[in-house]
């Protein structure tokens, strides 16, 4: 390993167990390396973003696509909420922003996970694999269910509550998998962050092997 490579796997070391000393409790170190983090996330974005400003708006701007003007414009105005006495004209940009984001998200949504789910999943019920039947049926009425269980404008009695309790019961499947799904991921991290202690910082960089 070069100098410079020993010298960043220290500080990356150090680091990591600054972190890791929260499993034993709040303390200075934790703290620190939470704000490094914080201010190194902070930085990244923003020189993101200003070489997002520049290639995506300057440039096209000085060559003539002059209809960008109106973002760069709304974009500066965001930065007026610093002011007292034009803090208000920085709501327009974030109305824009806001109700351009909830509609992008929102069309995004419906296609990709009830409409083309329903699509593909009702297309599956004809098929010849039984197996992939059943799973769609399956999918299909979880679907339903789910849906049935978010009704609020009609009492949960009758056929509706019977199909709610059922799509509760999926509901609660779907979150088991997914929080499983996020243990096995910290899980891997916490087993990369010591992987990397031992054959990277201890291994190489003290013992040299």
């Amino acid at each position: 390993m070069t100098p410079i490579e020993v010298f960043m796997t220290w500080v990356a070391a150090i680091l990591t167990l600054m972190v890791l000393s929260f499993l034993w409790k709040e303390n200075k170190f934790y703290r620190i390396a939470e704000h490094v983090g914080v201010g190194a996330a902070a930085g990244h974005g923003t020189l993101t973003a200003i070489n997002s400003i520049q290639t995506s708006c300057l440039n096209p701007l000085l060559k003539g696509q002059l209809l960008l003007v109106i973002p760069l414009i709304l974009g500066v105005m965001v930065f007026l909420r610093l002011s007292k006495n034009y803090g208000w004209m920085s709501r327009y940009p974030m109305m824009f922003m806001t109700g351009t984001g909830i509609g992008v998200m929102l069309g995004a949504i419906m296609e990709g996970q009830i409409i083309g789910l329903l699509k593909v999943t009702v297309a599956d019920i004809f098929v010849d694999n039984t197996f992939l039947a059943v799973s769609a049926l399956i999918v299909l009425i979880g679907f339903i269910t789910t849906l049935s269980y978010f009704i609020f404008t009609k009492e949960h009695t009758g056929g509706l509550g019977i199909s709610a309790r059922i799509g509760r019961v999926f509901i609660m499947a779907s979150f088991s998998c997914n929080w499983s799904a996020e243990m096995i991921y910290y899980l891997g991290l916490i087993v990369s962050a010591f992987m990397f202690l031992i054959n990277v910082w201890i291994k190489q960089s003290i013992l040299g092997i």
